[in-house]
């Protein structure tokens, strides 16, 4: 379905669950095709000549996977003159050609213009509504009180540097209140996302006694700038 096509729309990328982006993240970055041309005999692999665009709703975030924005660009359209371009599309296509074939680089080259993407990215992306409270607990010493009306209230102490290794149910318990009993797969998952979004990354270390007595726990440590996911 790519051969022959230019430019290939993705419509209403907001739209989609994670599932459906994980989907259309691992379809986009294959360089190649597999099919059986029209009355051939067996499979070709054929290098891909097209580009992919993803339209979207300009309210909110859609980028939902912490960890997959770095394939995507994300750029503002505003109104397209079509006139112009049809005018000056040879033009364009030529330069573009003369461009490309003098070896000028078309992707991100710099750590500069991967920085800028980044910023895009971020500001693109769906967050989670815990974000706030489990950044929050990164930063500040959280205690819990109950106030005279029953209610749960978080009173926070800054600490002296954020926190730069946490578990899960460090966050669970500490960060959202959430009792051990009440805790779910889909919210450790929640968590997962949200720790992953802010730079850190899986890790396991010994916790409580040695050799075979040891346990090892997953945790989650904060990865420098450099090497956060995007």
């Amino acid at each position: 379905e790519t051969r022959g096509v230019w430019i290939i729309e993705i419509a209403e990328l907001d739209t989609m669950g994670r599932a459906e982006v994980s989907t259309i993240k691992a379809f986009m970055s294959r360089t190649q095709d597999r099919f059986r041309p029209p009355y051939g005999k067996r499979l070709v692999d054929l290098p891909r000549q097209c580009v992919f665009a993803g339209s979207v709703n300009p309210e909110g975030g859609y980028l939902k996977d912490p960890t997959g924005g770095r394939r995507f660009w994300p750029v503002v359209c505003g109104s397209i003159d079509i006139s112009a371009l049809e005018q000056d599309r040879d033009q364009l296509w030529a330069e573009a050609r003369d461009r490309f074939c003098r070896k000028e680089p078309w992707w991100l080259e710099t750590q500069a213009l991967d920085g800028l993407a980044s910023d895009e990215q971020s500001e693109r992306y769906q967050g989670d509504a815990w974000d706030d409270l489990i950044e929050s607990y990164l930063e500040n010493d959280i205690e819990w009180m109950q106030n005279g009306l029953g209610e749960h209230r978080a009173y926070p102490r800054p600490r002296p540097s954020p926190l730069q290794d946490v578990s899960v149910a460090e966050v669970l318990q500490h960060a959202l209140a959430i009792e051990k009993g009440r805790w779910t797969q889909a919210d450790q998952n929640r968590v997962v996302r949200s720790l992953v979004s802010m730079g850190f990354k899986q890790t396991r270390s010994r916790n409580g006694g040695h050799g075979a007595t040891a346990k090892r726990e997953r945790r989650y440590r904060r990865q420098p700038a450099t090497e956060a996911p995007r």
